[in-house]
């Protein structure tokens, strides 16, 4: 968890940037690909031998992402059910998803998730 604090401290403080370094885990990776798969965040990756090991290098194309937040935390784990997804108000608009691990899927986002009537531990909320 502690990689997901680090890249949503990362992102938050350069959505406006071109280019941005963050993480290197293969949790940051499977989090900026459900980003592009929403259609939230467009970006390339860039291969630098200059950076240290584990970071890594996004040239961002577009970026809908107005913010994110921290859910699940070592201390406290959040899990939602299908129904649970389906109730909450926060989900209604097009504008903000959960991003969250699931046994069937892997992480996915929130939309994906009621596609497939699964539930799942909530990491972060995109809006």
């Amino acid at each position: 968890m502690k990689h997901v604090g680090d890249f949503i401290v990362r992102f938050n403080g350069g959505l406006t940037k071109e280019f941005l370094t963050l993480p290197d885990t293969k949790v940051t990776k499977e989090i900026l690909y459900t980003l592009k798969k929403t259609g939230f965040l467009n970006y390339t990756l860039l291969e630098d031998s200059s950076l240290k090991l584990g970071t890594l290098r996004i040239k961002v194309i577009s970026n809908q992402v107005r913010g994110m937040e921290l859910i699940s935390k070592s201390s406290r784990e959040v899990f939602s059910s299908y129904e649970d997804l389906l109730l909450d108000p926060k989900l209604k608009g097009p504008t903000s998803f959960y991003i969250m691990t699931t046994s069937k899927l892997g992480i996915t986002s929130s939309w994906e998730a009621l596609q497939q009537k699964v539930g799942g531990k909530v990491l972060l909320k995109v809006w």
